[in-house]
């Protein structure tokens, strides 16, 4: 007598991971560069016009940094900053605040009808399983790069109370925004400015008052 069986699984795969934040192609004028940093990877662009190199002096420096849940890319279409690089000889610099690197959980629904040793299974993909009136598992984001932090959003650890993961995890922004000031070549280091929008504004803040020798 053939036995008959069926049975559920439930089988988890990992997708790749995706950042939410992404540095344009290098150009003439802007580059963009990636460091490690207390395990962590950070990335800024740097704006300089050949406007700059006319000058008499070394150019100044100018910091913009993005708010919360935004991007240094997005800040510097919008902020007005590069116009007034390009015009005025400027060097800009638009660092990336720290984000979740995330992979998600694709949940498969597989029924298998067994008989005797052959096997035959139907997997549904997550989207689809409730055609099938079966509870779809939740799913939650993973976070790679700021481990324990369910925010994904971009921020900057401006204090205990803004913003984001980046606080949380106790980010430490100033040494990271220090490192791309120190790094930036052939301008001039005592003529460093800081600029802003939300969450950027009050990292900039923070990081004037702790280092206030630029």
């Amino acid at each position: 007598m053939m036995k008959r069986a069926s049975s559920l699984l439930l089988a988890t795969q990992t997708l790749g991971a995706g950042a939410a934040c992404v540095l344009p192609a290098d150009t003439a004028d802007l580059k963009s560069r990636c460091v490690q940093l207390d395990g962590l990877e950070r990335c800024w662009m740097t704006l300089r016009p050949s406007s700059s190199a006319a000058l008499p002096n070394k150019p100044r420096l100018i910091m913009d940094l993005h708010g919360y849940t935004s991007c240094a890319n997005e800040i510097r279409a919008y902020s007005g900053w590069q116009k007034i690089a390009e015009k005025n000889g400027l060097v800009i610099v638009w660092p990336q605040g720290t984000e979740v690197i995330q992979t998600h959980a694709l949940v498969c629904l597989c029924v298998c009808v067994c008989v005797s040793c052959a096997c035959v299974c139907v997997c549904v993909l997550e989207f689809s399983c409730l055609a099938l009136l079966f509870p779809c598992p939740d799913l939650h984001t993973l976070p790679q790069s700021l481990a324990g932090q369910l925010d994904a959003q971009p921020s900057w650890n401006a204090g205990p109370l803004c913003c984001g993961g980046s606080s949380a995890a106790d980010i430490d922004d100033v040494a990271f925004l220090r490192m791309v000031v120190e790094s930036t070549d052939g301008v001039d280091q005592s003529n460093v400015y800081m600029a802003g929008h939300s969450n950027g504004c009050a990292m900039a803040q923070v990081f004037t008052l702790v280092f206030c020798d630029f």
